[in-house]
C-alpha cells in the first residue's frame, strides 16, 4: 500500500504539492461541480439538521433524491474529518489519490489470494490501479477511480468458494453484505456493473464447470444472502428512493463514448506516448477524455493472449477468456468503431433502449478487462514450467506503457472561487441569503455549484451541475441546452424563455464569471434586468422584484410556463419555417436539399424586427425539436416534438389547405406536474409542395 500510495502521489500529487485547497487533481467541471461540492454537502446537511437524501438547494424550487445521483455519500462521510478542517477540496484531493493506491492494493490481495507470489500479485494490482482505467478516471470522475471494492468483492467471493473456509462463511457474507453497502454508498453505476459481470461470470461457471456445480450453487446462495443483507441495511433510502423517482432524465446515451477498437493499442494524451498519436486518438472519446480508457498496450495483450492459448486446456482459464471476450464486446458499445471508422451494429445496440442500461457508458467495462487480463498473465507466470527472464522483462514493459503522461496540462486544474462567494458579508450586499441565484456561464459549462459550496450553501441556485440532465419542465424550453453546450443565444425568442427560465426557478440574482460576452450581456439586458457592477471578477445582475413576486410557482404552475412558452416560441417558428420552406421550393429549389442550413444560407429565415440591432444565433442552434426534410415527390415534411395534442389540431386547422397528411405520436407523461388530462407528443406534418410561379 505504500509503495501504491507513493506511486499515485508522483503521479498526480506533485502538482498541487502545496496548494491542496487552491489547486485539484483533474480537469474540467466535474471534479469541482460535483465531486467538491459533494464532498462538503453530507456533512453540511448532518450539521444543519437538513436532510441530506433530499437536495433543495440546487434546481430551487424542485427537491431532488440524491440516491440517484453520483453524489458519493461514502466518501464525503469518510473524508469528512478532512473537509471540516481543510475544506472540500483538499478532501478531494486526498480521496483521488488514495483511489488508485487503494485499488492496486486490493488486486494485489486478489492474486496473492490465487497464486501466493509476492512479486506477482504487486505487478497485478499495478495493472488494475494504475490502468489506463483508472488513468482515465482520475480526471474527473472520483466515483469511478474509488473501485478499491470490486476486486475486494471478488476476493471475499472466491474465499466463500472455497471448501476449507466453511466455518468462516458467515462472517464472509457479511463482509461482501458490507462492501455491497459502502459500494452503493461510493457509486451505485459500479455496483450494477460489477453485479451484472458477476451473474454473468456465475453463469457461465455454471455451464463450463460441471463438477463444481454443488459448490456454485452454495456460493450463489451466500451471495444473494449478501445482497440481501446489503439490500436491508439500506432499505431505508431504497424506499425514499422508490417514492422520489426523478422527473428528470438520469442521463443520455453516449454512444461515442464506448471503446474504440483502436484504443486498446494506441494510449490517449494522458498516458506516456500518447502525444506521438494526435492525429489518431483524438476521436477515441470526444470531448470526454476521461472515457478513453481501453489502452492495455500491445505487450499486455500479447501476454493475455499467450496466457490464454498457454493454459486453454485448463476449464477457469477457459471461463475467464470467455468473460474477457464478453467484457470486451459489450464495452464496444453499440456500434463497431476503429479508429474515424463507424462499423456494423454490436450485441449492445439491442440492449441500450432498456431502462437505465440507455445511461451506461460501456467504455467503463474496461475496468473488468484489464481485472480479467491481469488475473490470466500473473495465473500464467505461477504455472508456466519455464517462465525465464524474456516473460518478466514483458510484463514489466506492459506496466511500463501504462505509466501517466506527467506532463499532460490536464493533470491539475485550479479551484479558487471569487471573494464575492467565500466572503459572507460582501456576498450578503449583493446576493440576500437563501435567495435563488443563476449563473453563466450554465450548467456544466460554469462554477455554479462549486461557488455555492464556497459560500457555505448561503445561497441556492436555479440549476446544477451535480449530475446530468435537466429536470422537467426545464426540458420543455430550448435555451438551457442551447446555454449549456456554450451558446448564448440573443433576437427572435431568446429574451422570451430566459425570462421563463428565471421564473421558473424564482431567480432573484444572475452571477456572471468575467469575461462577460455581448451575447450574455444583450441577453440580460432584452430580459429586462439590470446591473449591479462587478465583484472581483462576477458580474452582478438583478432581477426586477415585480417580476420575482409574480411567479409564486407550484409544480403544475411551473410546467403551465413552461408549455405556454414553448408553443409561443413554436407556432412563431412553424410559421416562419413553412413560409420559407414554400418561398425556397416556388423559385425552383430541390426539394431533396431542403433544410434549416439551407432556408439560412439562402437568406429565407431573417432576424425578428424587433431584434435587428442583435447579432442571431442561427436557426439551427435556436430551434429545438424541430426537423425540416424536402423528398423528390411533391411534398416537404415537418417533424415536431413536445407539442400539446390541442396545438397539434390547431396547426392543422391552420394549415389545412397545404397538408396532405399529419399524424400524431403521443408519448407518456413527462412530469407529475403535466395535467392528466393533457397529452403531448411529436406531430408529423407533410406540406404539398408548391408549384414554380405558383
Amino acid at each position: 500500500m505504500a509503495l501504491y500510495a507513493t506511486l499515485s502521489f508522483v503521479y498526480w500529487g506533485l502538482p498541487i504539492l502545496g496548494h491542496w485547497t487552491t489547486r485539484i487533481v483533474g480537469s474540467g467541471s466535474d471534479p469541482t461541480d460535483i465531486f467538491v461540492w459533494a464532498m462538503a454537502w453530507w456533512p453540511y446537511a448532518l450539521a444543519h439538521g437538513q436532510n441530506p437524501f433530499q437536495i433543495a438547494s440546487v434546481w430551487a424550487p424542485l427537491v431532488t433524491n440524491a440516491g440517484w445521483r453520483t453524489l458519493v455519500p461514502g466518501l464525503s462521510l469518510l473524508f469528512a474529518p478532512i473537509t471540516l478542517t481543510a475544506g472540500p477540496v483538499a478532501s478531494y484531493n486526498v480521496a483521488i489519490l488514495l483511489a488508485p493506491a487503494l485499488t492496486a492494493a486490493a488486486m494485489c490481495l486478489l492474486m496473492y489470494e490465487l497464486t501466493r507470489r509476492a512479486w506477482v500479485s504487486l505487478w497485478a494490482g499495478y495493472m488494475v490501479g494504475f490502468s489506463s482505467y483508472e488513468v482515465s478516471q482520475t480526471l474527473g470522475h472520483l466515483h469511478l477511480t474509488f473501485v478499491c471494492l470490486v476486486p475486494l468483492a471478488l476476493w471475499v467471493s472466491l474465499r466463500l468458494y472455497r471448501r476449507d473456509l466453511e466455518a468462516r462463511s458467515r462472517g464472509l457474507v457479511a463482509g461482501l453484505a458490507a462492501l455491497l453497502v459502502g459500494q452503493f454508498l461510493i457509486a451505485t453505476e459500479v455496483l450494477a456493473t460489477m453485479t451484472l459481470f458477476g451473474g454473468l461470470g456465475w453463469v457461465l461457471a455454471w455451464l463450463m464447470l460441471r463438477n463444481e456445480r454443488r459448490a456454485l450453487q452454495r456460493l450463489a446462495g451466500r451471495v444473494v444472502a449478501a445482497y440481501a443483507i446489503a439490500g436491508l441495511a439500506l432499505s431505508p433510502w431504497l424506499w425514499t428512493m422508490a417514492h422520489n423517482v426523478p422527473t428528470q432524465p438520469l442521463g443520455v446515451v453516449y454512444n461515442t463514448l464506448s471503446l474504440n477498437v483502436l484504443n486498446l493499442v494506441v494510449p490517449t494524451v494522458a498516458t506516456i506516448g500518447g502525444a506521438w498519436f494526435r492525429g489518431v486518438n483524438h476521436g477515441f472519446a470526444p470531448g470526454a477524455l476521461a472515457e478513453a480508457s481501453g489502452y492495455m498496450g500491445l505487450p499486455f495483450l500479447a501476454l493475455t493472449a499467450w496466457a490464454i492459448v498457454r493454459m486453454r486446456g485448463q476449464a477457469a482459464v477457459r471461463l475467464v477468456a470467455w468473460m474477457l471476450a464478453i467484457v470486451l464486446v459489450l464495452a464496444l458499445g453499440s456500434r463497431l468503431r476503429i479508429g474515424g471508422w463507424v462499423g456494423p451494429p454490436l450485441p449492445w445496440k439491442a440492449l441500450q433502449g432498456l431502462p437505465i442500461v440507455d445511461v451506461v457508458l460501456t467504455g467503463r467495462f474496461m475496468l473488468y478487462a484489464f481485472l480479467l487480463a491481469a488475473g490470466l498473465v500473473g495465473w500464467l507466470s505461477t504455472r508456466a514450467a519455464r517462465r525465464g527472464r524474456s516473460l518478466t522483462s514483458v510484463m514489466l514493459l506492459a506496466a511500463l506503457l501504462l505509466v501517466p503522461n506527467l506532463s499532460y496540462q490536464g493533470t491539475w486544474s485550479a479551484a479558487v472561487p471569487p471573494s464575492l462567494v467565500t466572503h459572507p458579508k460582501v456576498l450578503a450586499r449583493y446576493v440576500p441569503p437563501d435567495s435563488t441565484a443563476l449563473v453563466l456561464p450554465y450548467f456544466s459549462e460554469g462554477p455554479s455549484t462549486f461557488w455555492q459550496e464556497a459560500s457555505g450553501f448561503r445561497f441556492k441556485l436555479a440549476d446544477g451541475y451535480v449530475y446530468g440532465g435537466f429536470p422537467r419542465p426545464w426540458t420543455l424550453l430550448s435555451l438551457p441546452y442551447l446555454l449549456a453546450s456554450g451558446a448564448t443565444p440573443v433576437g427572435r425568442h431568446a429574451a422570451t424563455e430566459f425570462r421563463a427560465l428565471l421564473a421558473l426557478g424564482r431567480v432573484q440574482r444572475v452571477l456572471v464569471a468575467l469575461p462577460e460576452t455581448f451575447r450574455e450581456r444583450t441577453l440580460l439586458r432584452d430580459a429586462g434586468l439590470t446591473s449591479d457592477g462587478v465583484v472581483d471578477g462576477v458580474a452582478v445582475w438583478t432581477v426586477p422584484p415585480r417580476e420575482v413576486a409574480r411567479h409564486a410557482l407550484d409544480p403544475h404552475a411551473q410546467f403551465r410556463l413552461a408549455l405556454s412558452t414553448r408553443v409561443q416560441v413554436l407556432r412563431s417558428d412553424v410559421g416562419q419555417v413553412v413560409a420559407a420552406a414554400e418561398k425556397y421550393l416556388t423559385v425552383g429549389g430541390r426539394a431533396n436539399t431542403l433544410s434549416l442550413g439551407r432556408l439560412e444560407q439562402a437568406d429565407l429565415l431573417a432576424v425578428d424586427q424587433g431584434q435587428q440591432a442583435a447579432p442571431l444565433a442561427g436557426w439551427q442552434e435556436t430551434l429545438w425539436g424541430v426537423w425540416l426534410q424536402g423528398s423528390t415527390h411533391h411534398a416537404f415534411s415537418l417533424v415536431v416534438r413536445d407539442i400539446p395534442r390541442s396545438v397539434f389540431h390547431q396547426l392543422v386547422s391552420e394549415y389545412s389547405h397545404d397538408l396532405v397528411h399529419a399524424s400524431f405520436l403521443p408519448m407518456g407523461r413527462v412530469s407529475s406536474a403535466q395535467p392528466s388530462a393533457m397529452t403531448l407528443g411529436a406531430a408529423r406534418l407533410v406540406f404539398r409542395r408548391p408549384m414554380r410561379g405558383q
